[in-house]
């Protein structure tokens, strides 16, 4: 009710907010639309089944896949949100999760790393030994991989790494995982470093070189 005034008068133009896939319902959708919401992002981590009751979840891929499909048909803008390294997962899981993401046709995805806050569920199995936290080089190849996808499939992806604010800066608050308060630069370079690769050896192949 707060920001309908200022929508009304065109200084804002539309909302965005995040919700679990299992909250998506027609009735929701009609009240969201009237208020002037126009992109809802859906907090998947991933569309492995496995990984999603591992981590807890109360969901399964189809859901998040027919849910997708709804907020589509009432007109919204999707976003998906993913996770790399949550327990259960790995690099082909991952692989699978950007294929079935990309057939949902999603307008923008954005990119975790899982990282063990202290106080968590997920604190405890690590504490434990039920989990293991990606290192830092494994999580940038990982991301990199999928994030070559989604640009091949002409899919955005708007952000990589969780926001270094001060809350996760704060010392003791990240118990393990790989955090980088530029994390999805190095993602970036990554890539620029295996097509600079790639170009070196055609060069060297084109040209007989050693």
């Amino acid at each position: 009710h707060l920001i309908q005034p200022y929508i009304k008068k065109g200084l804002i133009q539309g909302i965005r907010i995040s919700t679990r896939p299992d909250c998506i319902d027609p009735e929701g959708l009609e009240l969201l639309q009237r208020y002037g919401v126009k992109t809802i992002e859906l907090g998947v981590q991933s569309l492995n089944d496995e990984v999603l009751i591992q981590s807890g979840r109360i969901y399964n891929a189809e859901e998040v896949e027919k849910s997708s499909a709804l907020i589509q048909s009432w007109g919204f803008n999707l976003g998906i949100q993913l996770m790399v390294g949550l327990p259960g997962d790995n690099y082909m899981r991952d692989l699978e999760t950007v294929r079935r993401t990309i057939a949902i046709k999603p307008q923008m995805v954005r990119i975790y790393p899982t990282l063990v806050i202290a106080g968590t569920q997920l604190e405890h199995m690590w504490q434990s030994g039920k989990y293991q936290a990606l290192e830092l080089e494994e999580a940038v190849y990982i991301c990199r991989d999928m994030l070559l996808q989604f640009m091949r499939a002409n899919i955005p992806v708007i952000r990589m790494g969780l926001y270094p604010g001060e809350e996760l800066r704060r010392e003791g608050v990240i118990k393990a995982g790989p955090f980088h308060p530029a994390f999805g630069e190095l993602v970036e370079q990554a890539i620029f470093k295996e097509q600079a690769s790639l170009a070196i050896s055609l060069y060297n192949t084109q040209h007989g070189c050693a």
